[in-house]
C-alpha cells in the first residue's frame, strides 16, 4: 500500500505538529510514504528522512494577505494582489503536485490541511485524480484563515475548497469529538479521531514538589490571551501565594509574556523537546491549560484540542484547565471526569477558585489520580497508535463510494486546474 502525505509540514521534531507526523509514521505497521512537501526549500533540506521514500520540494507562495492602504481602497488592493500573485502560483503549484501524484502512482493521499496553500492545493489534486484521500484536519480552517488576514472574498473561496475537500474525502482524520460531529454534517466519510500520545502507564503525582514553593507548569505558546490575562490577575489577588508557599510559573514554550502588578516569580526554559518538557512538567506541582474566550476564536475553541493535554497527561500531575462553556476541553472534562475546570475570567472569582482547590491536598489527590487514568487510557501511546492505524490503513479495509460528479460551483476541476486552480467545576 503506497501512500503520498500533501503537506505544509514535514515529519521532523522541530515543532508539535512536525512530532505529530514523525510518530503517526512510526507508529507499528504504518508504511514509509512518499512526500510532496508544501515547504521551503531550506526547511525541506532538513527534513527527517527516516520514514520516507521519495520526496520532493514545492515551494509555496507567501500566505499571508499583505494590506497597504486602509479601508476599501485596501481590500480591493489585497484582492487583486492574490489574484496576480497567489492566484496563479497556487494553480502552478497545483500542476506540479499533480505530476508527482502521476509519477508516484500513490494508492491513497493523505493531506494535513494545517495552511492555505496545502487546502488549495489538495483540493485541486482531488479534483483531477481518483486517488482515494484522507484528509486530516488539526485546526478549523476559519482559524488558519483569519491568521492569514484574508480578504472576506478570499476567505469564502478557501472555506469553499475546503467544503469540498470533505466532500470528497474517503476518510477524515480529526482532532477532537465535535470536530467530528461539525464536520459529519458536510462529509460522508468517517472520522477517525487522532490525538497524540505519550506513554500507556502513568503514575499519579500529587506530592508537593517544594516545602516553599508552589509551581505551576505551563507548556507551549500563548493564544489564549483574556484567560492567561485573568489568570496573572488572579495571581496578583492571592499575592503569588498558595497558603505558606509562594507560586512559582515554569514555562517551556517558545513565545509567552508575562504581567504582574504584585512580586512574582517565572521559570522560562524556552522551546524544549518532549522529553525535557516531561521532565519539566512533572517537577510541578499543577499544570495550567487555557483554552480562548475571545469571541473571534469561538470556532477555534470549540473544533480544536490542544495537544499539550496529551503531554500534560503523562506526567500524572493535576491538570486545571481554563476554558469557556463551548470550548472541547469543556466537554471533554465533564465527559471524563477529568481536571480542574473553571470558566471564570473575573479575577476574584478565579483567584478564590484556585485558592479552594490548589490548596487541598485531597483535591490533588484526586486529580492527579484522573490525569493517570486519561493519559494511560484516551491519551495514551496505545489509543494513538490504534487510531493512527486506522486512519492510515489500506484504503480497500473500510469502504470507498464511488467518485462523486464535483459540483459546478466547487471551484476546481481537472480542466480549470491545468488552464487556471472527579472534578471541581467552577461554572459561574
Amino acid at each position: 500500500m503506497k501512500t503520498m502525505l500533501i503537506s505544509g509540514m514535514p515529519p521532523g521534531d522541530g515543532g508539535v505538529g512536525e512530532i505529530l507526523i514523525e510518530e503517526m509514521l512510526g507508529c507499528d505497521g504504518i508504511e514509509p510514504v512518499s512526500y510532496a512537501g508544501l515547504i521551503t526549500q531550506e526547511h525541506f533540506d532538513k527534513r527527517q528522512r527516516q520514514h520516507l521514500t521519495q520526496q520532493q520540494c514545492f515551494v509555496p507562495p507567501a500566505e499571508f494577505a499583505r494590506r497597504n492602504a486602509p479601508g476599501w481602497k485596501g481590500t480591493i488592493t489585497t484582492i487583486s494582489d492574490r489574484l496576480r500573485r497567489y492566484e496563479p502560483a497556487v494553480r502552478q503549484l497545483s500542476r506540479d503536485v499533480i505530476d508527482f501524484v502521476h509519477q508516484e502512482s500513490p494508492d491513497q493521499i493523505w493531506t494535513i490541511l494545517n495552511s492555505t496553500v496545502t487546502i488549495d492545493v489538495a483540493a485541486a489534486v482531488r479534483a483531477a485524480t481518483e486517488v482515494p484521500m484522507l484528509v486530516h484536519i488539526w485546526d478549523d480552517p476559519r482559524d488558519i484563515l483569519m491568521q492569514r488576514k484574508l480578504d472576506r472574498f478570499t476567505f469564502a473561496r478557501t472555506l469553499k475548497r475546503f467544503d469540498f475537500l470533505l466532500r470528497r474525502a474517503d476518510r477524515l482524520g480529526v482532532i477532537c469529538e465535535p470536530m467530528a460531529d461539525a464536520y459529519a454534517k458536510k462529509s460522508q466519510a468517517s472520522s477517525v479521531i487522532i490525538r497524540h500520545g505519550i506513554q500507556d502507564s502513568v503514575t499519579p503525582l500529587s506530592e508537593p514538589t517544594s516545602k516553599d514553593e508552589f509551581r505551576i507548569g505551563i507548556s507551549g505558546s500563548m493564544y489564549c490571551y483574556s484567560a492567561w490575562k485573568a489568570f496573572h490577575r488572579a495571581l496578583d489577588e492571592l499575592d503569588w501565594r498558595i497558603g505558606r508557599k509562594r507560586i512559582v510559573l515554569v514555562v517551556a514554550g517558545s513565545d509567552i509574556r508575562f504581567r504582574a502588578f504584585k512580586p512574582a516569580e517565572c521559570r522560562f526554559y524556552g522551546w524544549r523537546s518532549v522529553p525535557e518538557v516531561m521532565r519539566i512538567l512533572t517537577n510541578c506541582d499543577a499544570l495550567y491549560l487555557p483554552h480562548p474566550f475571545e469571541p473571534l476564536q469561538e470556532p477555534l475553541a470549540r473544533l480544536s484540542f490542544p495537544t499539550k493535554l496529551s503531554t500534560y497527561a503523562g506526567t500524572g500531575r493535576p491538570v486545571l484547565l481554563h476554558a469557556p462553556h463551548h470550548s472541547s476541553l469543556t466537554g471533554f472534562s465533564k465527559k471524563h471526569g477529568f481536571g480542574l475546570l473553571t470558566h471564570d475570567l473575573e479575577p476574584s472569582r478565579l483567584a478564590e477558585f484556585l485558592r479552594l482547590n490548589l490548596g487541598d491536598q485531597n483535591v490533588l489527590n484526586e486529580q492527579s489520580d484522573a490525569t493517570a487514568r486519561i493519559g494511560s487510557t484516551i491519551l495514551g501511546r496505545a489509543q494513538f497508535e490504534r487510531s493512527t492505524r486506522e486512519f492510515l490503513a489500506p484504503h480497500d479495509c473500510f469502504p470507498v463510494e464511488p467518485s462523486r460528479e464535483v459540483s459546478a460551483d466547487a471551484d476546481f476541476s481537472s480542466r480549470a486546474v491545468s488552464a487556471s486552480l472527579p472534578k471541581v467545576t467552577h461554572d459561574e
